[in-house]
């Protein structure tokens, strides 16, 4: 993906989807395994960015410390993107637990202002904030980001946070990458965003029915 430079009084910018990761925990792996070892970690991880998102169409917009911002030109792009990303981290972990590295990842979709040293603008805010927001091993979209995609089974209810600085609620949406401890994804239909406890209570409740209608 190419970013162009747009300068004033050009028409609007275009429509970019960001990808903002976040290493959770960073200063206490610092203090863990040290300055050098710790740099390892990160350049190794920086590495792994980069690497998917130029799988997925994406590049690298700016490193600000433990913290990346990736561009794409599609959601869809983008969500492939995060999935990876969070998977990759998720066997690293259970491979090499003391440099696993954990991260909240935040998506949205916009139209920031391209210029030489990156992007610049509320979007960019957007997606930083929603990383600030998520969980740790989880993907948190905006509104703007989770419309825009073709498949959005992934997806979860909408609700709105408060994203610091921002004056108004956000409504956001948790994306599920199918790890062991996520949410399972289903086949559409109405019990598609039910836990997977509340699904099988509902078939023990439906077969307590189905006998008693029987009898």
């Amino acid at each position: 993906m190419q970013i162009r430079f747009h300068g004033a009084g050009r028409a609007a910018p275009p429509e970019v989807t960001l990808l903002y990761s976040d290493v959770s925990g960073f200063t206490a792996m610092t203090e863990r395994l040290g300055d050098a070892l710790a740099f390892d970690v990160m350049r190794r991880h920086i590495e792994l960015l980069r690497s998917l998102a130029a799988r997925h169409g994406g590049r690298e917009v700016e490193v600000r410390g433990d913290a990346c911002l990736l561009a794409f030109e599609s959601p869809d792009a983008c969500l492939a993107c995060a999935l990876d990303v969070q998977r990759a981290l998720a066997e690293q972990r259970s491979s090499t637990s003391e440099q696993g590295i954990s991260v909240r990842v935040g998506l949205h979709t916009g139209r920031p202002i391209a210029h030489p040293g990156g992007l610049f603008g509320r979007d960019v805010i957007v997606a930083a904030r929603l990383a600030d927001v998520c969980p740790t091993n989880a993907i948190l979209a905006s509104r703007s980001f989770s419309r825009r995609l073709r498949d959005a089974r992934r997806v979860g209810r909408e609700r709105s946070v408060r994203l610091k600085g921002m004056r108004e609620p956000e409504p956001v949406v948790r994306v599920y990458w199918g790890a062991r401890h996520d949410r399972p994804i289903a086949a559409r239909g109405s019990l598609e965003r039910l836990p997977a406890y509340c699904v099988r209570r509902l078939g023990e409740l439906a077969s307590q029915v189905s006998r008693a209608a029987a009898r």
